[in-house]
């Protein structure tokens, strides 16, 4: 029998917990520890779908709350850093853009529901990556605040993350458009 608590939704709802921790350090400066929470939150999102997947415990609940919960740490922690920074690294513009993205996918997956549609567009493995990829860029961010690194590259990566936005909203409106 499947729960919709289990240790994958546990791991899922931590990302969420952790998100005002996040925040907390980027206002407090810690860069370092922002840093690692933030390292530790993105690790969650593997191992949610990964002891789902290897102790049956998959669940529609589990379905929407991961996405969700990826939405939640992602928008507090670019936020968070954009009010300590202002646009010195991260223009507004790119916030809009990524928030911006995921505001359409939801209004058309709500769409959908209210043509009562069943369809699940399931995020493509190209979608994952970039999202991987991205977190990554966050802690690297946090890494340049601390001045642990330099910030040689932001601007390129930046331009990059903009560029797979748009790539990744496109492919799911496509594939949503064929499903219908």
């Amino acid at each position: 029998m499947l729960t919709i608590i289990n240790v994958s939704t546990w791991f899922t709802f931590s990302r969420i917990f952790l998100a005002p921790c996040i925040m907390v350090a980027i206002y407090r400066h810690a860069w370092i520890l922002a840093a690692i929470l933030f390292g530790c939150a993105a690790m969650t999102d593997f191992f949610d779908g990964y002891y789902a997947r290897l102790y049956n415990q998959e669940t529609n609940f589990g379905r929407l709350l991961d996405p969700v919960a990826d939405k939640v740490l992602l928008f507090s922690t670019l936020c968070a850093l954009y009010q300590v920074s202002g646009q010195s690294l991260i223009p507004f513009w790119f916030i809009a853009l990524v928030i911006g993205k995921d505001i359409i996918l939801v209004c058309g997956a709500i769409f959908l529901l209210l043509q009562k549609k069943q369809i699940v567009i399931a995020p493509s493995i190209i979608s994952k990556w970039i999202t991987a990829l991205f977190m990554l860029f966050l802690i690297y961010l946090m890494l340049v605040y601390s001045g642990f690194v330099s910030c040689n590259y932001i601007d390129q990566l930046v331009y990059f993350f903009a560029f797979a936005t748009v790539i990744i909203l496109f492919d799911y409106v496509d594939r949503s458009f064929k499903s219908l």
